[in-house]
């Protein structure tokens, strides 16, 4: 099973990426620029990291096309 405890909370995957999802098109709307993975902010690198991590599972095939229609309409 593949849960983590945060806050004493189970979370699965697919609410981990929601949640995550929720916090970069938050970042986006508020900023109109995607994050940086080398930022001195915290969540803004942390966002940023993740976006990196997502974009590269889709240059290899790896990310359900869900989460990439996703991913895509931020870009709009």
């Amino acid at each position: 099973m593949d849960q983590e405890r945060i806050d004493e909370w189970w979370w699965s995957n697919e609410e981990r990426w929601d949640a995550m999802y929720k916090a970069f098109k938050d970042f986006r709307f508020k900023n109109k620029r995607l994050p940086s993975e080398h930022s001195d902010c915290l969540i803004e690198r942390k966002l940023g990291k993740w976006c990196l991590i997502q974009r590269t599972l889709e240059k290899k095939g790896k990310l359900p096309n869900k989460r990439t229609d996703k991913l895509d309409a931020t870009d709009r």
